[in-house]
């Protein structure tokens, strides 16, 4: 299983507007069985990724890691900030479900409707993420000048 979440994580690095927050995305997938609705919300209980803040485990996730690239501009008695670029790293971490052959046709239509509602859900948190990334570069580009670029 460990290999085929690895051969399954897909990367993809979306292309963004100069003036927006630089994002890379990441998804990965976690196994799920079952042939009843009542199965599936067990595995996904069972095996669905636990979110350290809470201890819980969720049908989805998204991890998010933000890096900061700023460069400064020195003139004489004081320094600002030239330019700041943040990148917004995020892994969103989906279930995967094994189908059965003979799985219901009402299962099969809950869990594609499932599925892409919590797919939806984690695209919002990266939105969001993204968004962020994007105020903070402002931010940092608003900063007004120190007397020195130690400051």
């Amino acid at each position: 299983m460990m290999t085929r979440s690895l051969l399954c994580a897909l990367l993809l690095t979306v292309a963004v507007p100069a003036d927006a927050a630089n994002l890379v995305k990441t998804y990965s997938y976690f196994a799920i069985g079952g042939r009843t609705l009542e199965d599936i919300e067990q595995q996904l209980a069972k095996h669905g990724p636990q979110v350290k803040s809470t201890g819980s485990r969720h049908p989805g996730a998204t991890q998010m890691a933000f890096t900061t690239r700023i460069s400064y501009a020195s003139q004489s008695g004081s320094c600002r900030i030239a330019d700041a670029v943040v990148t917004v790293k995020v892994k969103v971490i989906l279930p995967e479900w094994r189908r059965p052959r003979k799985a219901d046709a009402d299962v099969r239509l809950f869990w594609d409707t499932l599925s892409a509602d919590i797919k939806r859900h984690e695209d919002r948190h990266v939105e969001i993420a993204k968004n962020h990334g994007r105020a903070l570069e402002d931010a940092l580009k608003a900063t007004h000048p120190q007397k020195d670029c130690n400051a």
